[in-house]
């Protein structure tokens, strides 16, 4: 009675492995697959803001050279007419690139932010990758548990039949000598 419980224990914890190595294994590449692409993401937004900083430096780069070329055409101009509206022009292009340098500011924020999370989580997914490993070589310890489990298995059913047919041959001895 004993050896047929401790067969179908071997059975059920050996099942129970295999099922649960396989569905860990699926569950930690699918882990590894989504930490690879939202670092992807995150790197392509980071980059994609310092090509708008870059930008916008021009666009103000643009704007000081026109607030300059304005003001000498306002100082250079012979009518009060046209010193008014290289005036105007000038104040437009100032403005301009106020709003520009207040739109840097703002990206430039962001920007540092997006790169803080990027630093934060490329450092995390190096410790997430090693636990990663940790696990991948957990799951192999328990495949090589479920195959020693199941070679065991088997050796005990050898056993077993080596059991039963010393136990036959012992009967038919003991009928015989009778």
């Amino acid at each position: 009675m004993k050896e047929v419980i401790s067969l179908g224990l071997f059975s059920r914890a050996k099942k129970i492995i295999k099922s649960n190595i396989k569905s860990d294994q699926t569950k930690l590449h699918q882990v590894q697959k989504d930490i690879e692409q939202t670092m992807r993401e995150l790197k392509a937004k980071v980059d994609t803001n310092r090509a708008q900083l870059h930008r916008l430096n021009q666009q103000i780069v643009e704007q000081q050279s026109k607030v300059e070329k304005f003001e000498r055409y306002e100082e250079q101009a012979t009518q009060q007419a046209q010193s008014n509206t290289f005036g105007l022009q000038k104040q437009q292009a100032k403005t301009e690139m106020h709003e520009l340098e207040t739109k840097k500011i703002g990206l430039a924020q962001k920007a540092k932010k997006l790169e803080d999370t990027y630093q934060t989580l490329q450092h995390r997914q190096g410790e997430n990758l090693e636990y990663l490993r940790a696990m991948k070589n957990g799951a192999k310890a328990n495949k090589q548990i479920a195959e020693s489990l199941a070679e065991s298995e088997k050796y005990e059913e050898q056993v077993r039949r080596e059991l039963a047919e010393a136990e036959a041959l012992l009967e038919l001895r003991e009928d015989s000598l009778q």
